[in-house]
Formats: structure tokens, C-alpha cells, sequence
């Protein structure tokens, strides 16, 4: 009878143990929803929804005017405009970030050395040198079976075309701010 009952007990303690492992579970990659669209709103037979690209430079597109006074004005608002340097910076930061994150996948070595060197009196009246090496050497590599690294990776490369977007837009921005500003003046 009492080996029934800790057979139970350690059949329960092993499924309760066991059960928070199911939370651990990845899910599936995103995938974007579908939108059903009506026949009326495609106009060749071949449309696809259009994807943004708003990680993409926007070119020059002020040279249509041919104003050198413009072009030189939007390449120095470009070098020395502080906004964009703060987009740049969040840029190299969510690069870096992405950087950091894809190296958890790979396994981490590291070594190190030392050596000492001491004199102490011996017994027999005599002073002796002692000299003591040491080298040390450490491996580790942490396994994805849950896949939070490679979640990791992926968050941290959204964040990179987000934070590219954002730098694009926010020199649009200001280029054409400044094209808006100069014409307004020389009306």
C-alpha cells in the first residue's frame, strides 16, 4: 500500500515538474494576415499588395529644380543637422544590439594566464625563488532548444529596419522642411 501511494507521489511530482516545460514552447513565425480585397480595387490582373520599402533612400529629388543654392543648403543641413544624428545613432545602436544577439549562437572561449614569482627562506639557511604558472581556459555555449535566441535575433533585426525607416524619414523630413523653408524665401 505505501509503495502504490509513493509511486503515485513521484509520478505526480515528475508530471508537475515536467508541466511548465509546455510553456516553453516557440511558436510559429509570423506570417501576415491576408486581407481579402475586391475585384473592383485591382486594376491588372497581376496586382499584389504593394510592400513598403521606407528603409530606402529617397535620392535627390530636388535636384529637379536645378537650384545650387538648394543643393548646397540640404547637403549641410545632412552633415550637421542634430536629429539626424541622434537617427544615426539609434541606427548603429539597434545594429549593434543585433550584433550582440546574433553572437549568442555561437559558443564563448575564453582563456587566461598568469605567472608569480616569490622568494622565501628555506630551512637551510638559503633564500629560494619560486616561480608559479598558471593557465586557465573556459568554454561555454548555451543551446536554443526553446528558441529565445533566435526570437531574440529576429526582434533585434526588426528593430534595425525600423530604426533604418525612421532615419530615412526623418532626413525626408528635413530635406524637405528645408526645400519648403527656401522657397518660401525666395518668393
Amino acid at each position: 500500500m505505501k509503495r502504490n501511494a509513493a509511486k503515485r507521489m513521484r509520478l505526480s511530482l515528475a508530471i508537475v515538474a515536467l508541466l511548465p516545460l509546455g510553456a516553453c514552447v516557440v511558436g510559429p513565425d509570423y506570417q501576415r494576415a491576408s486581407a481579402p480585397t475586391s475585384a473592383d480595387y485591382k486594376e491588372v490582373a497581376g496586382w499584389q499588395r504593394a510592400t513598403p520599402k521606407d528603409e530606402l533612400p529617397r535620392g535627390k529629388w530636388w535636384g529637379v529644380f536645378g537650384d545650387k543654392v538648394l543643393d548646397g543648403l540640404i547637403d549641410r543641413v545632412t552633415v550637421s543637422n542634430q536629429t539626424l544624428k541622434i537617427s544615426e545613432a539609434r541606427f548603429r545602436q539597434a545594429q549593434a544590439l543585433a550584433s550582440a544577439a546574433r553572437a549568442g549562437l555561437f559558443p564563448t572561449v575564453s582563456a587566461s594566464s598568469g605567472s608569480t614569482r616569490s622568494s622565501a627562506a628555506s630551512s637551510r639557511g638559503g633564500n629560494g625563488v619560486a616561480s608559479n604558472y598558471s593557465l586557465t581556459g573556459n568554454a561555454s555555449w548555451e543551446l536554443d532548444i526553446w528558441g529565445r535566441i533566435r526570437r531574440t535575433v529576429e526582434a533585434n533585426d526588426a528593430s534595425v529596419e525600423a530604426s533604418a525607416a525612421d532615419l530615412e524619414s526623418a532626413r525626408l523630413s528635413l530635406q524637405s522642411e528645408l526645400a519648403t523653408a527656401y522657397f518660401q524665401l525666395r518668393v
